[in-house]
């Protein structure tokens, strides 16, 4: 068969062609594709030539130093937070992160208006995280950019401090950047997002482990185990399982809750408890340090009381507990003795129970001194005694040395002291100790004489140290716990510290006492309780409870507290804890004030109502001595009779004090008032010589020794108000005692409007000038010696009287020894208010200022008196002034024959009538005034029978006010007795009253 051969077509060449031409086209469709895919992937734009997108979200916060502070799954990594700051919702899977080049888009959800997101530095999201891998060069700038490519927010980061974050606003158009220590990721960046952080923080405890335990001031009560007196933590486990720890955070700072983890295999058994150390001269726990005792927990930080808190949290950062360390008097713990109930105590039991038993446990534990290796010891010691060892009749603090040795032992060159870092306050003299013999050794300030004595007091609130000739420690207790006329000491050679209800400086110690019971504590504070028909008060105490309700002192005849008690008046409630083999506790005191609807702030003072009120005893009462006429002098309210109180402080949005004191009736003639005012002295006897307490507004200290609950005195039935007004309007230029209105409650009665005012003493002077009370001297009236010296202010009367002022030389001595623009000004606010009652005169100098002569302006009841006619004259009156002009006026008249004090006098009158005393301020101050008391004045006056019209006294304070320049100008300007004292120009009148 032929064969036969097939042409190719043109058909078939063009389709080859045309395939051919199709892998060509398809080549390099998809090289174009590729690099446009690759370029949209990897090229990124210059971000400032980008348009602006419309997108309202912006960058708000971002941490690029994290180390402790918002964890992701237990890592510290950087993160960032997004914020939706416009009302639409917005889809955050049509944006991106750019980043060093790399473009992220970022997770796919909705992020709703106004609402914050924070991404971690990572991939993978979880329940509790969401992350987006955003690290690399923290110092190269990011943005974020649209599905469109147009710019919604560009960073450029600041490198920070570790743990601070940065926090962002573009809101308004222009970007605002601030650092912050205190970061709210999640959050608005504010006080009020920065609490909504924080609280989203803290999880339910569902781990058993709770603080029970936190000391901030430790001075001697605990030591670590390289022997430094440190703070503790105590961590107790409630559970009734063993929990592992390890891993958990301890802080002061809640920024920072790692500071302190607990390392692996860390167990807590069930009902028991751990201890941490804490100091910030510590290292890292994992530091290596070889001081440390095995097992020894080491925190690196303090902890400062009254500022901080301490937080516990749970390995992921969640906070699980915490508790404020509130300021205490040195070595006293906050310790937790029921259902998250804490007292304040001396006996601390670190590791231990927190109870008398645990206690006792835990100082057998820590003495491990051995008494037979010393030659001399403390054995004895008190720090407020006012029955012990007199020495002619006084009673000082005292320390008392054993030698329980063979030999005598020369103290000659040893040391005692109140300060560990000062120990040779006291060198002993000559000084021997004989075998088996004691030593007295007294602590005062008063120095008596015939017997050793220190030189300084132990305050209560100290400790004593002994330390030998080449200036080592022998030997110290902490005295701080002691109440009045108990002492702390050691029996028959042991260890261990014991406490005395009789001491016997002198002698062989018995009879001691393992602890002093902690007051009880109120399941109730102290406070006001409106619109209650019943409140269920428990108390919780070491052992048996005894209580009052008459304000009373507790006694093992007092009422047995079984169960709550049933409050439905105001009531106060004082108590005692009471258990075989220790001391008594210290009366606990409680005011609750029930429906009582007082818009005041209230001061609630205790005191036994015998010692208050009873015809002989009592200090408030006339007794059987007194004459029948006003102000009923030889009644008992007139003699130098002194009581033991409490005083609390109840106000609202303040804490309030609850502090023991003596008090005592304080005044002149006001005295012999129903309603008497009363001086409260804070004593260390008492258990505190201070009262440490911010009480006044316009005072920068916050430190009494001594205060005024003050009724009012000869203003007691009209306004109330006319001392303490006068007073705060001449503040600004003149030493005047602060006042704050209250209502005074004494046992639960009521009593009244009081005010509760600065006591004028040598401390009054101190605390105003920054000196020491050693260094004032203060003069009363013409010369009644209030501290130190009064020759002084004699010398200067004399001088006065013998020198004429108006030659240059005897001006400049004068000048050298009285401030006298301070002098101009107490003389000008006189003659303002129109006092007369021209005796309350008190001046003062401190050789540590400048040794000038200051006056203090107090006691103006009798001014803003209408009708007063002459009052410049019979104040400036050469003759004197006061009944029988028996005060002098010496000193301003000699002054106003000078130019340069006429000159002064008439610059600080201008001043005054202008800015201290111009119509309308005083005007509004005594609406101020008015205002706070006038919802209580009906009722101070039904308690007191006052029968006048109090809002027509307080309309003629008014008037006073409005027409008092005008009356000053007159008598300047027309007295002709005046005139012959100072003589005014016509325009010096102008200048000074219009």
């Amino acid at each position: 068969m032929e064969k036969i051969k097939i042409q190719p077509g043109k058909k078939n060449t063009e389709s080859k062609k045309r395939l051919k031409l199709i892998k060509v086209i398809f080549s390099i469709v998809l090289v174009v594709v590729t690099v446009s895919v690759l370029f949209i992937l990897f090229y990124q734009p210059d971000p400032g030539k980008l348009e602006k997108s419309s997108l309202k979200l912006e960058v708000s916060e971002y941490m690029n130093n994290n180390t402790h502070y918002y964890i992701d799954g237990g890592e510290a990594s950087q993160w960032l937070e997004l914020h939706n700051y416009g009302k639409e919702d917005i889809n955050l899977s049509s944006c991106f992160l750019v980043q060093n080049g790399k473009k992220r888009a970022l997770p796919s959800m909705v992020l709703k208006g106004g609402k914050y997101i924070v991404f971690f530095d990572g991939s993978g999201n979880d329940d509790d995280h969401i992350r987006l891998s955003f690290s690399g060069d923290d110092e190269e700038n990011f943005y974020i950019m649209d599905a469109e490519r147009r710019l919604v927010d560009l960073v450029s980061p600041i490198r920070t401090k570790a743990d601070v974050s940065v926090v962002r606003s573009v809101e308004k158009g222009e970007e605002k950047e601030s650092v912050s220590d205190n970061p709210t990721p999640g959050f608005e960046n504010s006080e009020k997002g920065l609490k909504k952080f924080r609280a989203s923080r803290r999880i339910e405890n569902e781990t058993g482990i709770v603080i029970s335990e936190l000391m901030s001031k430790n001075e001697n009560a605990f030591f670590d185990s390289a022997g430094n007196a440190v703070d503790f933590i105590e961590l107790l486990n409630e559970s009734d399982e063993k929990v592992d720890v390890s891993g958990f955070g301890l802080s002061e700072n809640e920024n920072n809750v790692f500071k302190f983890t607990f390392p692996k295999k860390t167990v807590i058994e069930p009902g028991k408890s751990i201890v941490v150390c804490c100091s910030s001269d510590y290292k890292n726990e994992d530091d290596g340090d070889e001081k440390r005792a095995e097992g020894e927990f080491r925190a690196p930080f303090s902890i400062k009381a009254g500022k901080e808190s301490v937080f516990l949290s749970d390995p992921s950062a969640f906070l699980i507990d915490e508790i404020e360390a509130k300021e205490t008097a040195g070595d006293k713990s906050l310790s937790m003795i029921k259902n998250g109930v804490f007292v304040e105590t001396f006996n601390i039991s670190p590791g231990f129970e927190n109870n008398s038993k645990g206690v006792e446990a835990f100082r057998e534990s820590f003495s491990g001194e051995k008494m037979s290796e010393k030659n001399v010891y403390i054995s004895e010691a008190s720090s407020r005694n006012n029955a012990y060892a007199p020495v002619e009749g006084a009673y000082y603090d005292w320390v008392e040395l054993y030698n329980p040795t063979d030999k005598a032992v020369d103290l000659k060159g040893w040391s005692l002291s109140d300060e560990k870092k000062d120990a040779k306050k006291y060198v002993f003299p000559s000084a021997r100790i004989e075998p088996k013999e004691y030593l007295v050794v007294y602590a005062s300030d008063k120095n008596p004489k015939g017997v050793l004595c220190t030189g300084f007091d132990l305050n209560g609130t100290c400790a004593a140290y002994l330390s030998d000739k080449k200036g080592n420690l022998v030997d110290s207790v902490s005295l701080s716990e002691l109440p009045c006329n108990v002492s702390k000491g050691r029996e028959s050679g042991k260890a261990n510290w014991m406490f005395f209800e009789t001491p016997t400086p002198g002698a062989k110690n018995s009879g001691g006492k393992a602890l002093i019971l902690d007051a009880p504590v109120s399941n109730h504070p102290s406070g006001k309780y409106d619109d209650t028909d019943e409140l269920l008060v428990k108390l919780y105490g070491d052992g048996d409870i005894y209580y009052t309700t008459d304000g009373s002192e507790p006694s093992l005849n007092s009422s047995r507290y079984s169960g709550s008690i049933s409050l439905k008046k105001t009531t106060v409630i004082r108590a005692i804890s009471v258990r075989e083999g220790a001391v008594k506790s210290p009366v606990a005191t409680f005011s609750f004030l029930i429906n009582e609807d007082c818009s005041l702030d209230v001061v609630s003072l205790v005191s036994d109502p015998n010692g208050f009120f009873s015809a002989e005893n009592g200090i408030y009462a006339t007794g059987g001595g007194a004459s029948s006429e006003f102000p009923y002098f030889g009644a008992n309210f007139w003699k130098d009779m002194k009581r033991k109180a409490t005083v609390q402080l109840i106000a609202e949005n303040e804490p309030g004090f609850s502090i023991d004191c003596q008090t005592s009736i304080f005044g002149g003639y006001s005295r012999g008032y129903e309603k008497k005012s009363l001086k409260l002295k804070f004593k260390d006897i008492y258990g505190n010589g201070k009262l440490k307490y911010p009480l006044f507004k316009n005072r920068d200290f916050d430190e009494y020794d001594a205060l005024v609950l003050r009724a009012g005195g000869q203003d007691i039935s009209k306004s109330l108000i006319r001392d303490d007004l006068t007073t705060y309007l001449a503040d600004p230029v003149l030493d005047v005692m602060a006042t704050r209105p209250v209502a005074l409650y004494i046992n639960g009665e009521y009593w009244g409007v009081y005010f509760l005012r600065e006591k004028i003493n040598a401390e009054f002077a101190a605390s105003h000038y920054n000196v020491s009370a050693e260094s004032v001297d203060m003069v009363q009236g013409n010369s009644i010696n209030n501290a130190g010296s009064i020759d002084d202010w004699y010398s200067l009367l004399s001088y006065v009287k013998t020198h004429d002022l108006s030659v240059e030389e005897n001006f400049e001595y004068v000048r050298k020894r009285v401030d006298l623009k301070n002098y101009a000004d107490y003389i000008i606010a006189e003659l303002y208010c129109g006092n007369t009652d021209a005796g309350n005169i008190r001046c003062f100098k401190s050789s540590e200022l400048d040794n000038k002569w200051r006056w203090i302006l107090y006691d103006t009841d009798m001014g803003f008196q209408a009708g007063l006619s002459g009052s410049v004259f019979n104040y400036l009156n050469p003759q004197g002034n006061g009944a029988n002009n028996m005060f002098t006026t010496r000193l301003i008249n000699g002054l106003l024959k000078n130019k340069k004090f006429r000159n002064l006098f008439v610059s600080r009158l201008k001043y005054q009538m202008h800015n201290i005393w111009n119509t309308e301020r005083v005007i509004e101050t005594i609406d101020m005034f008015s205002s706070v008391i006038s919802s209580e004045v009906e009722r101070n006056h039904s308690r007191w029978n006052v029968s006048h019209d109090w809002n027509a006294n307080i309309d003629s304070l008014r008037s006073f006010a409005e027409n008092r320049q005008a009356a000053l100008k007159n008598e300047f300007a027309n007295d002709s007795r005046v005139r012959s004292i100072i003589a005014l120009s016509e325009k010096e009148l102008k200048e000074c009253f219009e």
